[in-house]
């Protein structure tokens, strides 16, 4: 109901004696400030893990190729020979991730991997590192993939890893000398409709 006089309040509120409208409006403040505070507490938590999780990450994505502890490392483990130490030296790169599109008539089919590479650890290693490096090594990649996109390895019901690894190693040989080899850390294939 409303007041006659034009005014648009609800005659409710002006029968209730118990209602104060600054007491609502006082609840609403404290009920944002506790939902703010507690948002932002969480965000910063939230971040700090991230952080920390990230740093350990960032720190694992050098390993070594074979997963030697560090006495096999120095040539005490078992033999202790130089070819063991050279491999030893290896390690792997993780480069990013790629995603190559192969379109068909009806479908759009998307290639996803974690690529890293295996090498030794030289300032060619240093450079792969850092993210310009990567960058360029992720884009070369990328167009080593492209060129098989009519081949079997992409279109088949399965990617084959290995020949997909062969692929783009022999691609890359000649740009990254130090490469060994290039690993699929992860690999799908995810297939769309196209609209």
């Amino acid at each position: 109901m409303f007041n006659p006089a034009g005014n648009c309040r609800v005659e409710f509120f002006f029968n209730n004696p118990t209602y104060v409208p600054d007491q609502r409006l006082e609840i609403m403040k404290k009920t944002l400030a506790v939902l703010l505070g507690t948002v932002l507490t969480f965000t910063g938590v939230g971040f700090g893990t991230g952080k920390v999780f990230l740093a350990t990450e960032a720190k694992a994505d050098v390993v070594d190729h074979d997963g030697a502890t560090s006495a096999e490392d120095h040539g005490g483990g078992h033999g202790g020979g130089h070819g063991e130490t050279e491999a030893a030296k290896d390690v792997v790169i993780e480069v990013g991730r790629v995603m190559v599109p192969i379109y068909k008539a009806r479908t759009i089919t998307y290639v996803i991997a974690q690529v890293g590479v295996s090498m030794p650890d030289n300032d060619e290693a240093s450079f792969l590192r850092s993210e310009a490096g990567a960058t360029e090594i992720r884009n070369d990649i990328i167009g080593a993939m492209m060129q098989l996109e009519k081949s079997p390895i992409l279109n088949g019901p399965s990617i084959d890893s290995e020949k997909l690894s062969e692929h783009v190693l022999s691609s890359l040989e000649d740009d990254y000398s130090g490469i060994k080899d290039v690993l699929f850390l992860s690999l799908t294939k995810t297939e769309t409709s196209r609209g």
